[in-house]
């Protein structure tokens, strides 16, 4: 049994249980799509024996390894003065409203910019993907979005934008408990 994230059982899953189907056809899957924390929550506890999260658990107890690297990207709607700029930086950000994750998210754990105490930034804190689509529609503000989750905010008012300068990344990791062997079937 595997906990993931939503995106990434969207996204990258199918292609993981496939290659596995390959290797043992008779193989049985217990998805759990559930955010990062409820993830780690979940194989700590052993109600499943794998997770996939956004974000390398600090917990001990935990072996983890690192199966993908995204990038993140700006997505903002197609009104906002920002919208018009060919490549948009960190810098350019500054005088906006930014629409954030909430730090129980995968998302917020894995972004590491150093924007949150600057005063010409207003923020508006979500903790749901659906919650963001709207507040993008109705062009209340910008956000920073991993690529997996992009294919939800596939609208043409809705445009995303690759960040220069840094390089803003979220690694996924597998998941297990430390000293668990995982069960055969």
């Amino acid at each position: 049994s595997v906990a993931t994230l939503p995106s990434i059982a969207v996204k990258l899953l199918p292609n993981y249980i496939e290659h596995f189907k390959q290797i043992q056809p008779k193989a049985i899957f217990d998805v759990k799509d559930l955010p990062s924390d409820y993830c780690l929550s979940a194989v700590l506890n052993e109600v499943t024996e794998l997770g996939i999260v956004g974000f390398l658990p600090k917990e001990n107890g935990v072996d983890s390894h690192r199966i993908y690297t995204e990038k993140y990207f700006l997505a903002l709607n197609k009104h906002h003065p920002l919208a018009q700029h060919s490549e948009i930086s960190l810098e350019d950000i500054s005088h906006n409203t930014v629409i954030r994750f909430g730090p129980t998210t995968s998302i917020y754990q894995s972004l590491h910019v150093d924007i949150t105490n600057n005063e010409n930034i207003n923020y508006i804190e979500i903790e749901q993907l659906s919650t963001l689509f709207g507040l993008l529609l109705s062009n209340s503000g910008i956000t920073f979005l991993p690529e997996l989750t992009l294919y939800m905010f596939q609208h043409p008012d809705i445009l995303v934008k690759p960040i220069t300068g840094d390089h803003l990344i979220r690694n996924i990791y597998l998941i297990k408990k430390s000293g668990k062997q995982l069960s055969t079937s």
